[in-house]
């Protein structure tokens, strides 16, 4: 645990490096003091290096020497340019606390089936044509798993790669701590409601740490994109009351992050052009610009991998000799859809003219999934309140359905449907909680109900605290660094030759970790290079 601490404060430092160097090249200008969130550039550079260089060459080659150049990069700014950090102090308990509360998560199901296999690949090769060919879930493409890899190395016995979401919690919850302290307003309300929100769930879930922390520990990027929605709606509403060019710039940056690394989250992409508008900004600039073609990069990568320039989506998918099958993506789209649709008991999911061609999935899923999982019904709960709150300030003659407010509700609204298409928690906890203390926070702010009153700030001491309690037992660990151990056995289906061969292995249970290829089926695929790229085809279909 001690190691992780240690090992998760020299990547804070390295990413610090980077956020500078990114500001420098893009916008030109140090600013002395380095606020808590502008780290987010910092990893903003790092998508954007892995996924350029992973064209090239496989992320290995650049793992350990970046993170040192990043650290000599802020040792340079601290010595030469005086940059302070001012927002450490709290942000080093906060880190210490989380890393205490979740050091037993396990990772979950989709890192042992194919996230690692996933960010192994883009770890030791560099891209793959074809590379949903083995495995239709390889088809995935998230700029975080691929940022994932460059941490996908061992310092003091301790995997780098199972940590790292911890650092953007620990400043989500920095973010929030350093708001408490500032004047009322409703974005203000809103970052300590949504932060009370999860601190409480997870304080009262009798699993574990409960549905959101539970995930800290895994690969998957559901649970960063939740809170990176959630920071990315608070700096929305903060600029559009009071404007800050630093929180405009990472309004973009964060929404570039949510968008490709999770394509659920695609409508984040409207809400920094919702502000804009609001604010009469044009959003055009050099950073955006940058955006706009690493994006373009993305799709790319998409379009080598499977065909497709957003899997599994048919329609984005082009014919090439390497693309997946059509069929075999819509089948694979439906199975995602049906998953979501069908009860928990999954005994439906591959029935599409129940799930995919007909409404009658509809109330059974808010029988057996909307009012039998906590967090929807507490969100229910919440839009209950709201409505009341609403009918409360109308009696109370204040102006609610001003133009902004009008904005954010269409928008969560907007949000809402689109989720609805896939409604599995997970692809949307970020707007459910959003939304669900939007109206609250604002009730709270226009009464002026002091959130800096001391029994506040002690709330919101004693929760965390207790959370510390709950997991009372990882004291007894506080010594040793928990490393995912692995025993799954596998067999070898088949080599392909071609100058070289490729090992291809079938799981007794999940694929996990290994370096070789594998995949669930026996199905077989053709491979080949060509100018040292890795191809893989179905020379049949």
């Amino acid at each position: 645990m001690l190691n992780s601490y240690f090992l998760l404060l020299l990547i804070y430092f390295s990413l610090s490096g980077y956020s500078i160097l990114t500001k420098v090249i893009i916008f030109k200008k140090i600013e002395k003091n380095f606020e808590n969130l502008d780290v987010f550039y910092g990893f903003l550079f790092l998508i954007l290096l892995t996924l350029f260089l992973n064209f090239i060459i496989p992320i290995k080659y650049i793992s350990i020497p970046t993170i040192i150049l990043g650290l000599i990069l802020t040792l340079f700014f601290l010595i030469k340019k005086k940059i302070i950090f001012k927002d450490i102090r709290s942000f080093v308990l906060i880190l210490l606390s989380i890393i205490f509360i979740t050091h037993h998560h396990w990772p979950n199901i989709d890192t042992e089936v194919y996230h690692l296999q996933i960010i192994n690949k883009v770890y030791h090769e560099k891209i793959i044509f074809g590379f949903a060919n083995i495995e239709e879930k390889y088809g995935m493409n998230s700029v975080w798993q691929i940022f994932l890899s460059l941490f996908n190395i061992k310092i003091l016995n301790t995997n780098l790669l199972y940590i790292i979401n911890i650092l953007p919690i620990s400043i989500f919850f920095n973010q929030c701590f350093l708001e408490v302290k500032e004047k009322n307003c409703l974005s203000k309300s809103f970052l300590v409601l949504c932060s009370f929100f999860i601190l409480t769930f997870s304080l009262i879930h009798p699993t574990n740490n409960g549905i959101i922390l539970n995930h800290i520990g895994s690969t998957e990027v559901d649970l960063l994109c939740g809170f990176l929605f959630i920071l990315n709606v608070y700096l929305g509403i903060k600029i559009y009351y009071k404007y800050n060019e630093n929180y405009f710039n990472l309004l973009f940056v964060l929404s570039f992050i949510i968008v490709f690394a999770k394509p659920s989250y695609l409508t984040i992409a409207f809400f920094p052009l919702i502000i804009c508008f609001l604010l009469k900004k044009n959003p055009i600039n050099k950073l955006n610009i940058c955006l706009v073609f690493f994006g373009f990069l993305v799709l790319v990568r998409g379009f080598i991998n499977s065909g497709c320039l957003i899997f599994p989506s048919k329609v984005t998918c082009y014919k090439t000799f390497w693309s997946l099958d059509s069929q075999v993506v819509q089948n694979y789209e439906y199975i995602v859809l049906g998953s979501a649709r069908d009860n928990p008991l999954r005994l439906r999911y591959t029935d599409f003219d129940y799930v995919i061609n007909s409404y009658d999935w509809i109330i059974p899923w808010f029988k057996n999934y909307f009012f039998t999982t906590s967090l929807l019904q507490i969100f229910f709960i919440f839009i209950l309140l709201s409505l009341i709150l609403l009918i409360l300030i109308k009696q109370m003659k204040i102006k609610f359905f001003d133009k902004s407010n009008t904005w954010f509700l269409l928008f969560f609204i907007f949000c809402g449907l689109f989720w609805f298409r896939v409604p599995e928690i997970r692809f949307g906890f970020g707007w459910i909680i959003s939304l669900s203390v939007f109206i609250p926070a604002f009730f709270l702010w226009r009464i002026n109900f002091n959130l800096n009153s001391k029994k506040i700030i002690f709330l919101f001491t004693i929760i965390p605290f207790l959370l510390i309690i709950k997991n009372y037992e990882n004291i007894y660990i506080f010594q040793k660094t928990l490393n995912p151990v692995y025993n799954y056995q596998f067999d070898l289906i088949y080599t392909i030759e071609d100058k070289n061969y490729v090992k291809v292995k079938n799981p007794n249970d999940r694929c996990v970790d290994i370096i070789d290829y594998c995949t669930y089926y026996n199905t077989e695929v053709d491979y080949k290079k060509i100018l040292g790229y890795s191809f893989f085809y179905n020379s049949k279909k």
